[in-house]
């Protein structure tokens, strides 16, 4: 609506966390809390180094295991939910289109 785009390192998010080849439940995050939620597991983290900057709750399925989604809670208390459905691996994929388009700018009125 305001044709604008912000952009941000993806380092410097929880976001990153997700498209680790490495991943650790330790260091640079650490786990804020751990549930059972019938027939899933839910596993808080946040940045260790600014745990006020938002929660990353990645969420297991448990039979058979496997992860299926995930959801960030920002420091403004905004929740955007991530799900994968019927995943398939090792799929080349074009650079392109992780590429965000910048928006058109409207004329001055």
């Amino acid at each position: 609506e305001l044709g604008q785009r912000s952009d941000i390192l993806q380092g410097s998010t929880l976001a990153d966390f997700v498209t680790r080849e490495d991943v650790r439940l330790s260091g640079d995050v650490t786990v804020a809390g751990l549930r059972d939620a019938g027939g899933s597991i839910e596993v808080d983290l946040v940045q260790t180094d600014d745990p006020g900057a938002g929660t990353l709750t990645l969420m297991f399925d448990t039979e058979p295991m496997a992860f299926r989604r995930w959801s960030v809670l920002d420091a403004q208390g905004l929740t955007t939910e991530i799900q994968l459905h019927d995943p398939v691996f090792g799929v080349a994929l074009d650079r392109d289109l992780f590429i965000a388009p910048r928006p058109r700018r409207r004329p001055l009125q």
